[in-house]
This record gives C-alpha cells, structure tokens and sequence, in this order.
C-alpha cells in the first residue's frame, strides 16, 4: 500500500485539500480522541461524495450514521487497515457509501441550510405577530 499513500505533513490551502479529497478514493478522518465536536474536512468529505473512514469522534459518530461511513476504534491502525483495504477491494460497497454520504450532506450545502433559516425565521415572525394580537373575552365585549 505505501506507493498508493502519500502523506503530507503541512497545511493545506482549501483549494488543495478539495483537490486531494477530489482525488481520493477511500477519505480518513482518524481524530485521537472522541471530543472533536465538528470537523470541517469531514464535511468536505461528505459534501465531495467519499468513502469515509473514520474514528468515532462526535461529528463523525453522527455524520456517518445509518451506513453513510465506517467507523474504526481510537488508535487501532489495523482496524483501519483492514477496513481501508476492504473498500479499496470493493468498488460496490465504496460507491454505496460514497451515494449515501452525498445524499446526507446536500442538507447541509449553503443554499439548503439558508432556507432552513429563512423557514425558521417566518416562523418567528408569524408566532411573534400572534403573541402581538390582543385576545378577545366575553368580558371585554
């Protein structure tokens, strides 16, 4: 596997971590401990359609629930391996989650999660507006 891996110790720009996620066949997220609340490179991740491998952090646990990724324990290399390889050897099973990992993350693309706020917004403003109104009892008739 180690001419097929390449490791790359620096930051990247967001132009060059979208184009190495572009590339990728098989995405990893392989966070030490489980308090990662969000991770903005899953999200590219899912929002790019990848297979993805990850530690169960917070936002991956829910992320990649209901099949949309595979989760591996803290710390276990061989776990990893394992399920890297096995996607890697199964194109079904990867474009499967590469499918569902897409479908989840089209709620969270900018245009969808602005009408979300505008939804949530008119709902304000209607309940506002009844709270606004004075209410009528036989005794102020």
């Amino acid at each position: 596997m180690g001419k097929h891996v390449q490791f790359i110790d620096e930051f990247l720009t967001q132009e060059e971590l979208r184009e190495y996620i572009g590339i990728a066949d098989v995405f990893v997220t392989p966070y030490l401990n489980e308090a990662q609340i969000t991770s903005g490179v899953l999200s590219y991740g899912l929002g790019m359609g990848k297979a993805i491998v990850s530690t169960p952090y917070w936002h991956a646990k829910e992320a990649l629930d209901n099949n949309r990724g595979i989760l591996v324990p803290f710390k276990s290399g061989e776990a990893l391996a394992t399920e890297i390889s096995g996607l890697l050897g199964d194109a079904d099973e990867r474009h499967r989650l590469q499918l569902r990992a897409y479908q989840y993350s089209r709620q969270m693309v900018c245009g969808e999660v602005a009408n979300r706020y505008l939804r949530t917004f008119e709902k304000a403003v209607a309940h506002s507006r009844l709270q606004a109104v004075p209410s009528i009892t036989a005794q102020g008739i």
